[in-house]
């Protein structure tokens, strides 16, 4: 009886022992596990730590590069006083005579030839640093502008275009406050920017439209060819891309944006000399009106024949009484004085 008390004794120990063992083999099985998994999670969050860092200081690195404090201190734009263009060639300031307003950079930067028949040598560096120009253009004039890269630009009235002699090995970068008219030379491997105060474009070879005026609420980037890849400052750095025949708007006072169909004939016609207008408000037409012809328009209107609409081609080579003129019919009367418009 004994042995079998030892027996029986003997064999629960076992099963006791082979248990104990099983249920740490499983503990340390889960502890191996939990382990693993913070390791990965931890791996995983730097990773993802790193990529938003990295994405940030992209962003940044463009919206706030090196040039920004020279951005900054470049001249305004929004004054009714200036009537020329003006191009800063470094520290030298060219003013334009001619109404045609053509400044072409030859590929080496070296040389810009002003209204087709001034001829000035450029230091494309100076102290191991890139050359920044200016382009003004105020109120009542626009401009064409060819980029070393062969990239050409027309700005229109209002605007100011911040951009190298020649560019850099890695990019192609230019900063813009009003409206300009942009056709890329492609170039794969240095992509081209166009930096405003709220967006990032970025393209490579394309034709667009961008109006990015300090005093509108809504900033916009129209695409004619191509594509563009365009971030904004205030939406977490996200990027979309858009494709020809859209609009992708910016809406300044809340940070919405909007990516839609258009008629891309209204983003572009300025450029030919006319405006075409389809069920605009007459508070927006006046403004653009205000720029392209250097006047100052104040209202005494109520708020409803402001917001009232008007369709229709406005031919920019007449003058601003005779266009007034022709947006009547939407029922306003107006009164010229001491160089400004009062909408009645």
């Amino acid at each position: 009886m004994n042995n079998n008390k030892d027996y029986m004794l003997c064999k629960f120990e076992k099963q006791l022992l082979r248990r104990r063992i099983l249920q740490s083999a499983a503990q340390l099985k889960k502890q191996k596990l939990k382990r693993k998994m913070a390791r990965v999670f931890s791996i995983s969050a730097a990773a993802s730590l790193l990529c938003v860092i990295g994405l940030y200081y992209f962003f940044q690195s463009s919206l706030s590069s090196p040039k920004e404090d020279f951005v900054q201190h470049t001249p305004e734009v929004n004054s009714y006083d200036s009537e020329q263009v003006i191009v800063m060639l470094g520290e030298k300031k060219v003013i334009l005579n001619n109404n045609e307003n053509k400044i072409q950079y030859l590929s080496s930067g070296r040389k810009v030839i002003i209204e087709d028949d001034k001829f000035i040598t450029l230091n494309s560096q100076q102290n191991d640093k890139i050359v920044l120009n200016t382009l003004i253009v105020p109120y009542g004039k626009r401009a064409q502008l060819k980029l070393s890269d062969g990239s050409e630009v027309w700005l229109n009235s209002g605007s100011k275009l911040i951009y190298p002699t020649i560019f850099n090995s890695e990019n192609r970068e230019v900063h813009l406050e009003g409206e300009a008219i942009f056709e890329i030379k492609h170039d794969h491997n240095k992509p081209f920017r166009v930096l405003t105060e709220y967006q990032n474009v970025e393209v490579l070879g394309t034709v667009f439209n961008i109006s990015a005026y300090a005093d509108d609420s809504i900033h916009h980037t129209a695409l004619k060819s191509g594509s563009v890849r365009i971030a904004y400052k205030k939406s977490k750095y996200e990027s979309f891309k858009i494709t020809p025949g859209r609009i992708a708007e910016y809406h300044v006072r809340t940070g919405k944006s909007l990516n839609k169909h258009v008629d891309l004939s209204r983003y572009f016609s300025w450029r030919d000399g006319y405006f075409i207008l389809k069920n605009e408000k007459l508070e927006s037409i006046f403004t653009k009106l205000s720029r392209y012809y250097n006047i100052r328009i104040n209202y005494t209107a109520n708020s409803d024949v402001m917001q009232k609409r008007f369709s229709g081609r406005l031919h920019l080579n007449e003058n601003i009484e005779s266009v007034l003129k022709i947006l009547q019919t939407s029922g306003f009367d107006f009164e010229i004085k001491d160089h400004s418009i009062i909408i009645k």
